[in-house]
């Protein structure tokens, strides 16, 4: 059931050019890595599978303005996340106290919870835009790119 979610999410990321795609999330790491890079994360990917759901022009609109309305949130997101993630970096590689390691080490794993729900909330927006039969369609082919 959980790789189902997941599956569904990291093709509704794909969908619209990675909305959240970052490096260090940890709770959903497939679906951040999925969408972060590689030739799953172009334009024309994303189009072709718009176009296998065939989604109506108010769909279309509707996700794109889902997308605008997160994008800032997520960008700021995965900034303080990854800014985060170096500055812990930096102290494991120091002679910083432990203490401020562990410190540290929780703020990142704050930010990559709070990244990550934000990402949830987002697909889960995105998610109520698609018809069952969509919806359906688009775990078909999230199995099918796992499998490839």
């Amino acid at each position: 059931m959980f790789v189902r979610r997941v599956s569904f999410v990291a093709l509704l990321a794909i969908l619209l050019g990675g909305t959240g795609a970052i490096a260090f999330a940890q709770p959903m790491p497939e679906v951040f890595q999925i969408a972060q890079q590689g030739p799953r994360n172009r334009p024309e990917n994303g189009d072709r599978i718009m176009q296998e759901l065939n989604l109506t022009p108010q769909q279309m609109q509707q996700m794109q303005a889902i997308r605008q309305r997160y994008q800032g949130q997520m960008q700021s997101s995965r900034q303080s996340l990854r800014q985060a993630h170096q500055e812990l970096q930096q102290l494991m590689a120091s002679d910083a106290p432990v203490n401020q390691i562990r410190d540290k080490h929780r703020q990142v794993q704050q930010l990559r919870s709070a990244m990550a729900d934000l990402q949830l909330e987002n697909m889960l927006e995105m998610r109520e835009v698609l018809t069952l039969q969509q919806r359906q369609m688009l775990n078909q082919r999230m199995q099918q790119r796992r499998r490839n």
